[in-house]
């Protein structure tokens, strides 16, 4: 499972929010890859991606084998939150590419 977001800035009443479209991407054992959930929900908000897991896990999401993230920390916490903290391994990805 990889999952990444696509941030925009807005401004409600003063207060700065970061938008953010956040998707996650699923990869069989047969190598083939397919979209698992797409979702809008706030920048490293842990909330939002915990919300985009339990909605992926209700429509038959298991714990994944190995995640892949674009360094949001929002989505380390809320992995360990929906499935269990010793579950799958975790690959973080350097954004000094």
């Amino acid at each position: 499972m990889s999952t990444c977001g696509s941030t925009a800035s807005t401004s409600t009443y003063g207060e700065e929010r970061k938008l953010c479209l956040l998707m996650m991407i699923g990869v069989r054992a047969d190598g083939r890859k397919g979209l698992v959930a797409l979702a809008d929900g706030y920048r490293e908000s842990a909330g939002s991606r915990a919300d985009l897991l339990r909605d992926a896990k209700r429509r038959g999401l298991r714990a994944p084998v190995l995640a892949i993230g674009d360094g949001a920390l929002g989505f380390w916490a809320a992995l360990g939150e929906v499935f269990s903290a010793g579950q799958g391994s975790k690959v973080l990805v350097s954004q000094d590419r």
